[in-house]
């Protein structure tokens, strides 16, 4: 059925085209064909979304716009009742409102209307039955001509005195078809209601969201709504098509309907009898019908849409979206359907403006890198520096859309931790993570971009955490204007070479340009760019950035030589093993026989030792190479292996099946495995060994579990 709601966009469109061609033939041609146009508008619109399964996109109207549509229409219903009862036009002008409602020829006619719709609302207040509304209204006529007699008043006197319906013509049912003549139409007209169809359109796809789902909810069926949409398209489409109007589903009437036992095909087919009964005897029954019946029906309805809209949404509405409803409601009221509208889109961007910028706070939270750490191995003089001085590190996590309504917010919290971390011990690397944040617009890129400037400013440098290979979410060229700050930093042929060169430490060649410290031992090997920004993917990548710039800075003013200490270090497959056994002499002889149990083997590049489910019959020790731990189950995850870390010692321990799949990476890597039977073996022979094994164990374990708190699909610390 079509909505009462839509009465005031065809309101608007007849009355553009009565004010232009008067009232006739062609002003009726004009007038349907525009009617027609707006139900094929909005048909095609319903069967497009259900199509093409869409329809999600018809929840994006938010709540508040179309609570102040409501309300504006329910001002014009009442409005509209008022003039049904008294056949006088309603103006907000002061001189023709003071004469609508104190003049002695109107206002007894809208005072009885009045009196009907109080008398319907005190016994709705003491009655709660849901049917007492449509019996009061059938039985409205029979008070009115009771009262008539009462007063001793004729019903020929009514007529004269305006209390009835004039006589309507005798007319064919299809003369609405007979006068739809096409020659008579007035296309430019026609063109000059398109806002005002677009605005019916727009406004009619407002409705599907909410008496769809509402009413599957109270009768317990679930439903599709890209099947309802196709449904409701056609259904549009070819009442268009016969110059009917749009129609969609009435959640009250639908829901009143099945309340009555209503359903399935004979029930309809009866529904629709009854419909034609009406259209053919209508014209005849209007003339009996007092206007204080239509005036009270209208008066009613538009009461309840005005109460839901401004009062009955004051407790779920915060004060800018009620301050929303308000002013749609009186844009609505004072200049029209088509200028409400509008003002709705306005005030839904204002409202998502105001909120995302007043609720949705771009910093998440905030913490040092002495609790938050990377995967990084590092040496044991490096771990002895940064266990002093990452407290020197901050990390700000944003979240959620950063727009120019909290760009200005993230500035200014971040200005003031600049501000508070003043002194000898003060703030020298912030870290932004981006991986929380949904989008980012062009403002608040501009502003993080600018962030460099400041913090460059007090001598702190920071990295930005993509949070994504992919790049930032926006489409401003974020990452670009960033990297060309790094290009642009202090560092050279000289420190670019320190690159590719041995580490002083442990003798490992870098095997990645972009590695600023040893993939082996941890130590920071030089520095291409700057050492004030930095461009990370991960929060790992960042946080290992500012703990090797620590580092560096530390080595500047206290010698490189000091992370090197004393006595010639251990091989490289062992220094891991040595440090998690506590890095005593006595440990390290205890490495020697340790390796005794292990088995050498060189693997091809691609070669799989284990894959994510098998038994768990062996330990790997990589002495050179790279090895590439994958977890099948989830897209992307994986973690390198680097020459001297001891992959598999768990499941082999605690028989658990394994947790990933470990692969050769490169070109080939050299191992030392231990299987099951050596193991059962070093704990029958020496169980001194095994002991010191399931210590290397736990030390593995305490480094994963102290990294799980950096989210474990970005640190990449997993379960190897």
């Amino acid at each position: 059925m079509m909505m009462v709601e839509n009465i005031p966009f065809m309101h608007r469109i007849a009355t553009l085209v009565t004010e232009q061609q008067g009232v006739g033939e062609g002003a009726f041609a004009t007038v349907l064909v525009t009617f027609a146009l707006s139900s094929v508008a909005v048909g095609g619109c319903f069967f497009l979304l259900g199509w093409f399964r869409v329809g999600s996109a018809v929840y994006f109207f938010p709540r508040h716009v179309i609570t102040g549509c409501i309300g504006g229409i329910g001002i014009f219903i009442v409005q509209t009742g008022l003039e049904v009862a008294t056949s006088r036009p309603w103006s907000w002008r002061p001189e023709r409102l003071a004469d609508f409602l104190f003049s002695d020829s109107v206002y007894p006619f809208w005072l009885v209307a009045l009196a009907f719709e109080l008398l319907l609302r005190v016994l709705l207040l003491l009655f709660s039955a849901p049917l007492l509304p449509p019996f009061y209204f059938v039985a409205v006529p029979g008070a009115f001509y009771l009262g008539l007699w009462g007063c001793g008043v004729s019903l020929e006197q009514a007529h004269a005195a305006g209390w009835f319906f004039e006589r309507a013509e005798q007319a064919s049912p299809l003369l609405m078809w007979q006068l739809l003549d096409p020659r008579l139409v007035d296309w430019g007209l026609v063109l000059a209601c398109l806002p005002t169809v677009m605005a019916l359109t727009v406004f009619s796809l407002m409705h599907v969201p909410i008496n769809i789902p509402s009413l599957s909810v109270s009768t317990k069926r679930d439903v599709d709504m890209n099947k309802e949409l196709i449904a409701h398209g056609y259904a549009n489409v070819l009442s268009g098509l016969c110059g009917g109007l749009q129609n969609y589903l009435c959640y009250s009437n639908s829901l009143l309907y099945f309340k009555c036992g209503g359903g399935g095909p004979v029930s309809g087919y009866l529904l629709a009898l009854a419909t034609a009964l009406c259209v053919v005897t209508g014209p005849s029954a209007v003339e009996h019908m007092p206007r204080a019946m239509p005036g009270c029906l209208l008066l009613h309805i538009g009461v309840d849409l005005a109460v839901e809209a401004l009062w009955d949404s004051r407790g779920s509405l915060d004060g800018i979206e009620y301050g929303s409803v308000a002013a749609i409601t009186v844009a609505m009221t004072l200049f029209g359907m088509t200028e409400g509208l509008a003002l709705g889109v306005l005030c839904a961007a204002l409202t998502f403006t105001l909120q995302a910028g007043r609720h949705v706070a771009p910093v998440r939270g905030r913490m040092s890198a002495r609790t938050l750490r990377s995967s990084r191995w590092r040496s044991a003089s490096a771990e002895e520096v940064l266990k002093e001085r990452t407290r020197l590190i901050q990390v700000v996590q944003l979240q959620g859309h950063l727009f120019f309504g909290n760009a200005t917010l993230l500035t200014a919290q971040v200005d003031s931790l600049l501000t508070a971390s003043l002194g000898e011990d003060s703030l020298r690397f912030l870290l932004l993570d981006f991986t929380l944040v949904m989008a980012i617009d062009s403002s608040a890129a501009e502003s993080l971009a600018k962030l460099f400037a400041s913090c460059h400013r007090r001598g702190v440098g920071v990295c930005y955490c993509r949070g994504s290979r992919e790049g930032f979410p926006c489409s401003f060229p974020l990452s670009e204007r960033l990297q060309s700050l790094v290009d642009e930093g202090p560092g050279g042929d000289l420190e670019m070479a320190a690159l590719h060169s041995c580490c002083t430490r442990c003798g490992a060649r870098s095997l990645a340009a972009d590695r600023l410290s040893c993939l082996a031992c941890g130590e920071p090997r030089g520095m291409g760019g700057s050492r004030s920004i930095c461009l990370a993917d991960t929060l790992d990548e960042g946080l290992a950035w500012c703990e090797d710039m620590l580092l560096l800075q530390h080595y500047d003013s206290h010698g490189y030589r000091d992370a090197a200490g004393d006595g010639e270090p251990l091989p490289l497959h062992l220094q891991q093993m040595h440090r998690l056994c506590g890095g005593s002499e006595e440990a390290a002889r205890d490495l020697a026989p340790l390796l005794t149990y292990f088995t050498p083997q060189r693997l091809s590049a691609g070669q799989v030792l284990w894959r994510q489910g098998e038994a768990s019959d062996r330990a790997a020790l990589l002495v050179s190479g790279r090895l590439q731990f994958e977890l099948e189950e989830e897209d992307g995850t994986t973690e390198a292996i680097l020459p001297g870390h001891l992959v598999g010692e768990f499941g082999l321990i605690s028989g658990q099946a394994r947790l990933g799949t470990l692969r050769c990476a490169g070109d080939g890597a050299d191992v030392l495995l231990l299987d099951q039977e050596a193991f059962q073996r070093m704990q029958e022979q020496q169980p001194r060994l095994a002991f010191l094994l399931a210590k290397i164990c736990m030390g593995y374990l305490g480094h994963r579990v102290m990294h799980v708190a950096n989210r474990i699909w970005e640190s990449h610390c997993l379960p190897v």
